[in-house]
């Protein structure tokens, strides 16, 4: 699958942010993400995290992916997944979008959270950077939209395809606290929800 024609500005410090969710009927699901590859014009990504849902029936699963200082210009995000699962991975989408004026570095924190019903979905992440951008993406096992609840989250894409659904989102943290993203679904089910914490530039 592919996220098509994903522009990056020639900004300074910029770090090109990948979520990518998916539904699928075994465990299989979870290590799809785990072991999935995601390009950017022929640039690995590499993976910050991953959740996967509850354990009975379907699950929901979903990954964060990051490039440091990608080259300025417009290509396509490619997503592949494990070859022993890419036949029973049901409902796949995925958003990109760049951050920029960020250090050139892993993520400074990660957290995932998973269930089979909660609503809303609020998962915590300790943040130690001031200054710091939270990304994320969340995954129910329902088709529907997504609102974002956390005072100053901004949503930036939302997909829904067949029976499931993600959306990713931001979060600026001015001082070294705990924050919490959080995530209302028109049709709230089993989740999964991935964060990632990137510290500004020096």
């Amino acid at each position: 699958m592919s996220v098509p024609s994903v522009l990056v500005g020639s900004q300074a410090n910029r770090i090109l942010v990948v979520g990518v969710g998916a539904e699928d009927d075994t465990a299989d699901c979870n290590l799809a993400l785990s072991q999935a590859k995601v390009t950017y014009g022929g640039r690995t990504l590499t993976r910050a995290a991953t959740a996967v849902s509850g354990t009975t029936g379907y699950r929901s699963c979903n990954g964060l992916f990051y490039l440091l200082n990608p080259p300025a210009g417009t290509a396509n995000v490619s997503i592949t997944f494990a070859k022993t699962v890419q036949g029973k991975i049901d409902n796949r989408h995925a958003g990109a979008f760049v951050i920029y004026q960020a250090a050139q570095a892993a993520p400074v924190a990660t957290a995932t959270s998973g269930g089979n019903s909660t609503t809303p979905v609020a998962t915590a992440i300790d943040v130690a950077a001031a200054g710091a951008l939270v990304v994320d993406v969340v995954t129910e096992g329902e088709t529907g939209t997504f609102a974002a609840q956390s005072a100053g989250q901004t949503e930036r894409w939302d997909r829904s395809c067949t029976s499931s659904s993600s959306a990713g989102s931001t979060l600026a943290v001015a001082s070294p606290s705990v924050v919490e993203l959080g995530w209302v679904h028109t049709a709230p089910g089993r989740f999964a929800h991935s964060l990632a914490a990137f510290r500004p530039a020096p």
